[in-house]
């Protein structure tokens, strides 16, 4: 912790809902919208994190508002008020990323490919984002149930490249009222089924053919 201006920038240490590991935070004071209690350990946000009016700056400019989690490719041309393509967007994704069966078989055990289990879920995010439940049941809706882990995984970088690439292009067209995105995130440190354009075993992925 140390004095910054008017307010105090602090270090702190905290279990994200979305992760599975301790993450760090630096914050300045009132200026991104934290306020930190003077004289104390406290730290107190006012709505979502770096987004929405700060009290003494006021309106920042920047969002934090997902969805993380998959969506429509309309979505992001269509909504005026979360993570579609106005403001900047300093985190966000279309949400989960599975990566091709070969890569899959690289983490998980092959009695465990099909189908979706616990396995899996390990390597997804945590609370609410915590399975492939919502962009597997979107993926059978709009190309089919799948029959197998081929036919899943297949589907899958479809619906990752047209996810990436819709909310790419949607802040590219909306430029000037959006001022930029930030893809949450580039890569994980161990594999994942979720939130990432390159894949941990470095091989390229259509979400980062779609960002592309």
């Amino acid at each position: 912790k140390a004095s910054f201006g008017d307010g105090e920038m602090t270090w702190i240490q905290f279990g994200a809902s979305g992760s599975k590991e301790p993450n760090a935070l630096i914050t300045y004071g009132q200026e991104i919208g934290i306020n930190v209690g003077r004289g104390s350990n406290v730290v107190t946000a006012e709505g979502e994190s770096c987004s929405g009016e700060a009290t003494v700056t006021g309106n920042s400019g920047v969002k934090m508002t997902g969805p993380y989690e998959y969506i429509a490719p309309s979505y992001w041309l269509e909504d005026k008020e979360r993570g579609g393509a106005y403001g900047f967007n300093t985190e966000t994704s279309p949400g989960p990323a599975v990566p091709p069966v070969a890569s899959l078989r690289k983490f998980i055990p092959a009695d465990h490919l099909w189908p979706i289990d616990e396995y899996w879920n390990y390597h997804t995010g945590g609370g609410e984002f915590s399975n492939v439940k919502v962009f597997r049941e979107a993926l059978e809706a709009r190309y089919g149930k799948a029959t197998g882990v081929e036919d899943f995984t297949e589907k899958s970088q479809v619906m990752t490249y047209e996810g990436e690439r819709a909310m790419f292009e949607a802040y590219g067209r909306n430029k000037y009222v959006s001022t930029g995105v930030i893809q949450w995130m580039l890569n994980n440190a161990w594999p994942s089924l979720i939130w990432q354009l390159a894949h941990s075993v470095r091989l390229r992925r259509p979400q980062r053919l779609g960002g592309e």
